[in-house]
């Protein structure tokens, strides 16, 4: 598969609409491409118009597994008038413009070019490469959750996310843990709260000793820096005159490696669990909305010295490490395989994520092609 036919495939599946749904319309169009080269595909339903897709080439010889890894949806366009249709692949002066060119359909159609040139060079020395597309990514990872937990992932020993980084070499991001918290009271009329039970009350005096008990923010990473924990949503009553039966807050909070979340969880639910025997008041449920694990891959792994190095070959550039602050699938991954070594390795830059007028420079483009397809030779030859 040539560059070209990559950059055509990159611009066919911008025109695909993937916001929350319709993934499989891009797994259906990888799968007939890796049908033509011989590659044997399946992909895994995880709703409705929505699936998985995974295909292996095969190695010469015993070793480790890589993967390969890009998720097939994007986020919603924004209210922000775009100067050109985000659903319409538009090049002008050497950029590609449309929802999802940097985040992250040109990763995705990168990896796919590179794995396919790699197979019809005779495949890797050793091991396999996987490809791993997902979908539902912008949703907390569920597609890659959902992957993990059928055991489809545990067998891959290092990964490549293609998400924007500017083909330089992300090595780590902070865990995101979201969590909903609702308490339920009684109603009762505003004149005679009495005899009611104010869940808003609970809620915030629930919050008071949650944030007196546990200090999160003290846990530290020297390239992360430290957890941060933020109220994000809170709803609460009906009417100014009733005393609210219900109210509820989401907790965003950003976890550094070293931190189990496992704990964090049993923390919060045994205070839940006290308050409740102390005060019959408390009626408080949690429920988790997402669950990624911090990411650490060390500076000092082949992996990352393998990808530097073609770096500077195709690029002329040294590219510094990174990391990142947001989450990637990455997250679930390596609850698959706690050892598995992950870099996100894409073109396009972060900062053109989620943003109107989104583009990835098509020389990016074609250098990740090659730095994909030189990293993996290399680094299944040494293993």
């Amino acid at each position: 598969m040539y560059e070209q036919e990559g950059y055509e495939f990159l611009k066919e599946i911008i025109e695909m609409n993937t916001i929350k749904t319709n993934e499989i319309e891009v797994a259906d169009r990888i799968e007939e491409i890796l049908s033509q080269h011989g590659i044997e595909s399946e992909q895994i339903e995880f709703e409705p118009n929505r699936t998985s897709l995974i295909a292996t080439i095969e190695g010469q010889e015993p070793g480790p597994t890589l993967a390969f890894s890009g998720h097939m949806d994007v986020v919603p366009v924004g209210t922000v008038e775009w100067n050109t249709d985000p659903f319409v692949a538009t090049e002008k002066e050497g950029r590609l413009y449309g929802r999802g060119t940097a985040d992250m359909k040109s990763g995705v159609a990168a990896l796919l070019t590179a794995a396919i040139r790699i197979k019809e060079a005779g495949g890797p020395q050793k091991g396999k490469i996987k490809l791993v597309f997902t979908p539902a990514e912008e949703e907390g990872g569920t597609g890659a959750e959902h992957l993990v937990d059928l055991g489809y992932l545990k067998d891959i020993d290092a990964c490549i996310i293609g998400e924007p980084s500017s083909v330089g070499i992300i090595r780590a991001h902070k865990g995101v843990l979201w969590t909903k918290f609702t308490a339920y009271g009684q109603t009762a009329h505003g004149s005679k709260a009495e005899l009611g039970n104010n869940a808003v009350e609970r809620m915030l005096e629930f919050l008071n000793v949650l944030r007196d008990r546990f200090d999160l923010e003290q846990a530290h990473d020297e390239l992360l820096g430290n957890c941060t924990v933020n109220v994000t949503v809170f709803n609460g009553g009906d009417s100014v005159n009733v005393v609210p039966d219900k109210a509820s807050v989401d907790i965003d909070i950003r976890t550094v490696p070293g931190q189990s979340h496992e704990d964090i969880y049993n923390d919060f639910q045994a205070l839940i669990d006290e308050l409740q025997e102390k005060d019959e008041r408390y009626k408080i449920e949690m429920n988790n909305i997402a669950n990624l694990l911090p990411l650490r891959t060390p500076d000092e792994h082949p992996l990352i010295q393998t990808a530097q190095e073609v770096i500077k070959e195709v690029t002329g550039e040294d590219k510094e490490l990174s990391f990142l602050e947001g989450g990637t699938d990455g997250s679930e991954f390596v609850r698959a395989n706690p050892d598995m070594a992950v870099i996100i390795l894409g073109p396009g830059s972060f900062d053109m994520a989620h943003q109107p007028n989104e583009y990835v420079e098509k020389q990016e483009f074609f250098d990740a092609i090659d730095i994909y397809e030189q990293v993996a030779t290399a680094y299944l030859s040494e293993a």
